[in-house]
């Protein structure tokens, strides 16, 4: 035997250490990765409830940007005349809080929006008033379905509509 006996292996000590050291950076980056994705999840699901709220401001909007007439609101339902394709035709939105869908009907055609089912609520309000209708105010909140153990996410906006087609209040100037 020499003399020089040399350390060709390691010790028990330095596998535990390097075991150890590694599952804790390897523990890390999974947690990262699982906040990460639960983030992006998040974000999506964010991303599709702006996306239905702009789908139903915008397809209001054009409606009430050619109403005519108020004949009927509740804080459920408006039913208003408005000029479609150069006709006045009965436009309904009602919402319904059983199926949780806000739906809009021209001329018996119902038709929900794309966020069927999304919309926890809605409220409709003519202001000032029904008689002396100046602007349509929509309040509107809605709720993704979640996923997994996850909580929903929530957008709530309210909404101002104003028709282009009233007549306007002209004063005689003498």
């Amino acid at each position: 035997m020499s003399m020089y006996s040399s350390r060709k292996a390691f010790t028990l000590v330095e596998i535990v250490i390097i075991s150890l050291i590694s599952s804790f950076v390897f523990v890390s980056i999974f947690m990262v990765w699982m906040r990460t994705g639960r983030t992006t999840n998040k974000g999506g699901e964010m991303l599709d409830l702006q996306i239905a709220v702009r789908s139903i401001n915008d397809r209001i909007r054009s409606d009430v940007r050619t109403l005519c007439e108020v004949i009927s609101a509740t804080e459920n339902k408006i039913t208003f005349l408005a000029y479609l394709k150069g006709k006045k035709v009965e436009v309904t939105y009602k919402y319904d809080p059983t199926t949780r869908t806000l739906v809009r009907n021209t001329a018996g055609t119902p038709g929900n929006f794309r966020a069927n089912g999304l919309v926890t609520r809605a409220k409709f309000s003519c202001r000032p008033s029904l008689e002396k209708f100046e602007y349509l105010q929509l309040a509107l909140e809605l709720t993704s379905e979640g996923q997994g153990n996850a909580p929903a996410s929530k957008l709530a906006q309210v909404m101002v509509f104003s028709s282009r087609s009233l007549d306007p209040a002209f004063v005689d100037v003498k």
